[in-house]
């Protein structure tokens, strides 16, 4: 019984902790005050980093989460920090959205046009296109009546991530539908786009 409420208040503790520090993020966006600390990145590495942070929430959610990353992508010059962040948020999302024996798919890739891009794709319980702008408004939830309404996460997540994204002069398309799922996708601007890392051969 003690380690069901000290569960609790561990997890009490870790969502207000989530809070705080969204607030804090999104605040510091609105005013103009988050610095991004920009660096050549391996993305291999930085979506390899969150599905390991990520991989036990969704075994323990019965949803499978598969991971690809393109051969040879370029490096991503771009801040760490927000670009876990963003990764982070979007698996979090769907994680929190899929039903048990759902699946997730984040993916790291090439566009025609010759833009990175990065995308989760679920196969929730989706939502209809009217509830996509209030999903992206700060502190708003889908209303009960939508099919789509919990009462857990901080109405942060989505936001926070546009926000992150548009510092980087990234865009970010919603697609989701009722019952069919929703699928993510963050692109980044060919300017972010440096060469192709040199990886050792294992």
């Amino acid at each position: 019984r003690y380690k069901e409420y000290v569960g609790d208040i561990h997890k009490s503790s870790s969502h207000l902790l989530s809070l705080i520090n969204d607030i804090l993020d999104l605040s510091k966006i609105e005013a103009d005050r988050y610095e991004l600390y920009e660096e050549e990145l391996d993305v291999l590495d930085v979506v390899a980093s969150c599905e390991r942070m990520m991989r036990h929430r969704s075994e323990e959610a019965g949803v499978n989460l598969t991971v690809k990353v393109e051969d040879d992508l370029p490096l991503l010059m771009a801040d760490k920090r927000a670009l876990r962040q963003i990764l982070l948020n979007l698996v979090s999302n769907a994680v929190k959205f899929t039903p048990k024996g759902g699946s997730i798919g984040l993916a790291a890739f090439m566009e025609p046009d010759g833009r990175m891009a990065f995308r989760v794709a679920d196969t929730g319980i989706g939502m209809a296109k009217k509830d996509i702008p209030v999903a992206l408004e700060p502190f708003r939830q889908i209303g009960k009546d939508s099919n789509i309404y919990t009462t857990e996460g901080t109405g942060l997540g989505l936001p926070l991530t546009r926000a992150l994204a548009r510092l980087h002069g990234a865009t970010l398309v919603i697609e989701s539908e009722p019952g069919l799922g929703t699928t993510i996708t963050i692109r980044m601007p060919h300017a972010r786009i440096l060469e192709a890392p040199q990886r050792i051969a294992s």
